[in-house]
């Protein structure tokens, strides 16, 4: 993979060769993201000792991913920054559906629902 002439003094950092686990980390994260709404939501109103055991083995997964701490340059922080704002990503389904959990619905992704039939 090659890099921008804008991230080229980086190199020095090993920012490319920490693409790929920058990359896995994401996806990580979105993964988890949706593991824990789905725990709140569906988990959580089973007996106490599945949902401890959901969210104790949720919570190891997280902690693995932390432990892998990066630091992009500034002009990645920048541009990631620019994303969020311009509505890029949304995470609003996240308080919306915690907010109003209702017995006539499932979230089945974020932004998706199951209606009962």
């Amino acid at each position: 993979m090659r890099l921008s002439s804008r991230a080229r003094p980086y190199l020095a950092l090993s920012l490319e060769d920490s693409i790929g686990e920058c990359a896995r980390l994401a996806g990580e994260s979105t993964n988890l993201q949706d593991r824990f709404r789905q725990a709140a939501l569906i988990v959580s109103k089973k007996s106490m000792v599945e949902f401890e055991k959901e969210g104790e083995g949720l919570m190891q997964r997280l902690e693995e991913a932390r432990r892998a701490s990066f630091t992009p340059p500034e002009w990645c922080f920048r541009s990631a920054q620019a994303k969020v704002q311009a509505g890029h990503y949304d995470f609003d389904v996240d308080l919306s559906e915690a907010n109003s959990q209702s017995a006539s619905s499932v979230l089945v992704s974020p932004g998706l629902t199951s209606q009962p039939q």
